[in-house]
């Protein structure tokens, strides 16, 4: 979708090699940012004292509060 919008775009001209450098570029980077935050989650979660709840919303509640520690109060004003 986003090679035929680029294609409206550009008035119809199409340069395959442009499109795949795009392209590699956002999964390239998309990769990136997976690796930092599941680094980020190792570290916060590795050693931690803290015992993992059973239900998944008090467990999503106990990792927002853990992100929200390594990132600032910033990143959890994002959620709510």
């Amino acid at each position: 979708m986003w090679a035929l919008e680029k294609n409206k775009s550009t008035k119809g001209i199409f340069i395959y090699r442009r499109s795949i450098a795009d392209f590699n570029l956002g999964y390239w980077g998309t990769m990136v940012l997976g690796v930092l935050f599941l680094g980020m989650g190792v570290y916060t979660l590795y050693g931690s004292a803290e015992t993992m709840p059973e239900s998944g919303v008090a467990f999503s509640r106990v990792l927002l509060q853990m992100y929200t520690s390594q990132l600032g109060i910033w990143s959890l004003q994002l959620w709510l």
